[in-house]
C-alpha cells in the first residue's frame, strides 16, 4: 500500500479546470479546492485496517484540507482496481462510465 500511496502523491498538481481551481491526479480531476497542494494532506484509506465496524470495506482516495474538513473520491473494491485506476485514472473513469451506460441501458429493456 505504502507503493500505491507514494504513487497518488507524487503525481497531484493544483490546476485550473474550466475556471475551477482543482486537485487533479495525472491531469484527472479529483476535487475542487482553493488552496494550494501544501495545505493539503493527501492519504489511500485501506479498509484491511478499518477501526470501526461501520467503516467503507473499499478503497477510498482521501484528502483533508487545512481546516481539517475531509473529502474523498473513488470506491475501489479491491487493491487491483485502485492500482488500475492509479496507473490510468482516464481509461478506469471511461471504462467504469461504458460499465454503467450498459447496465442502465440493460436496465430500461428489463421494464
Amino acid at each position: 500500500m505504502n507503493k500505491l500511496e507514494a504513487q497518488f502523491k507524487k503525481n497531484l498538481k493544483v490546476e485550473y479546470v474550466n475556471g475551477d481551481r482543482v486537485v487533479t491526479y495525472k491531469g484527472f480531476p479529483i476535487w475542487k479546492t482553493c488552496v494550494g497542494l501544501d495545505k493539503l494532506q493527501f492519504s489511500i484509506y485501506d479498509p484491511t485496517k478499518k477501526e470501526y465496524s461501520d467503516d467503507p470495506d473499499y478503497y477510498l482516495l482521501q484528502c483533508q484540507d487545512n481546516l481539517g474538513d475531509w473529502f474523498y473520491y473513488g470506491r475501489f473494491h479491491d487493491e487491483d482496481s485502485l492500482e488500475e485506476f492509479l496507473d490510468k485514472p482516464h481509461e478506469y473513469h471511461t471504462r467504469q462510465q461504458r460499465l454503467m451506460e450498459e447496465f442502465f441501458s440493460r436496465m430500461r429493456g428489463i421494464q
